[in-house]
């Protein structure tokens, strides 16, 4: 998979029913399993990340991810913004 120096550690949280094919996570990747009980969620982290060095994100690296950020939220919000109107 791509796995970025921006990243220091890279987690899966995958339900408790699917943990029969965790082989299919890599193998750098940290698993944590999430059960449902009664009306609150458990989490279990049964395998942890390799970590990925200590790579210092810089301020153009820091603006570009602060920026894909903004650009999900609009995204998102212009998409809530028509279900809501079509629901009217």
């Amino acid at each position: 998979f791509p796995y970025t120096p921006l990243f220091r550690s890279l987690y899966f949280a995958i339900p408790d029913y699917l943990q029969s094919e965790i082989e299919h996570i890599p193998l750098k990747a940290g698993i944590i399993i999430v059960h449902t009980q009664y009306d609150y969620l458990r989490c279990e982290v049964i395998r942890s990340p390799e970590e990925n060095g200590r790579h210092k994100i810089t301020d153009t690296e820091y603006k570009k991810l602060m920026h894909l950020g903004a650009m999900r939220i609009w995204g998102l919000k212009s998409k809530l913004q028509k279900a809501l109107s079509r629901a009217d």
